[in-house]
């Protein structure tokens, strides 16, 4: 998939398009994740001049716990928590190079989405009922977040680490996928070691 604009790449990213086509090819191929697997996660990467774009998806449970709807006091605040330490340490997480002087903010999250299967295993799995669906839906949910860098340099030819493992245990792997202009670069992080250049 090439991409001649960051307009081009920002609009496949925001619309989901990107996440979908960059993990279903990798998943043709014989790599990459489940739709819906626990302790993995799928970020990706825009970069354009001093801007960094970064799409973060993993299972709720990951995150704080469990998957299903909460409905006591004590789940709520567990979810909660684990919503506001993703976002509070999103920049020890997501590691730039700190010459680059960047300040992250976010744009989105959503603590319990719904698990977005493929055509065929959601064919394969459709509950037959209402009761079935909710079923279903508590099994499997998901953390979405989307985060916004504003760097003081350009981000071209520099390097991320992460460090998602060291805030959340159970995120053991995350797929990555990133643009930088024209360059596109893939890697799968095991508990935070590894980097992908922009």
């Amino acid at each position: 998939m090439k991409l001649n604009t960051f307009a081009s790449a920002v609009g496949i990213l925001s619309s989901g398009l990107f996440a979908t086509n960059a993990f279903a090819e990798s998943k043709a191929h014989g790599k990459g994740h489940a739709a819906h697997e626990h302790g993995a996660g799928k970020l990706n990467l825009v970069a354009e001049g001093n801007k960094l774009t970064a799409q973060f998806e993993v299972p709720s449970e990951s995150i704080y716990g469990f998957e299903y709807e909460p409905k006591t006091a004590a789940d709520k605040k567990k979810r909660e928590a684990g919503g506001e330490k993703l976002k509070s340490n999103i920049e020890k997480m997501i590691i730039l190079d700190s010459k680059l002087g960047c300040k992250f903010t976010t744009t989105k999250l959503d603590l319990h989405a719904n698990e977005a299967d493929d055509e065929a295993e959601a064919d394969a799995k459709k509950p037959k009922d209402a009761k079935e669906q909710a079923k279903h839906d508590a099994e499997h949910s998901e953390t979405h977040a989307e985060f916004v860098a504003e760097c003081k340099s350009p981000l071209a030819g520099t390097k991320v680490t992460f460090g998602f493992s060291k805030f959340f245990p159970r995120v053991r792997t995350v797929k990555i996928q990133a643009l930088s202009g024209e360059k596109q670069a893939g890697a799968e992080i095991e508990k935070d070691k590894g980097s992908i250049d922009l």
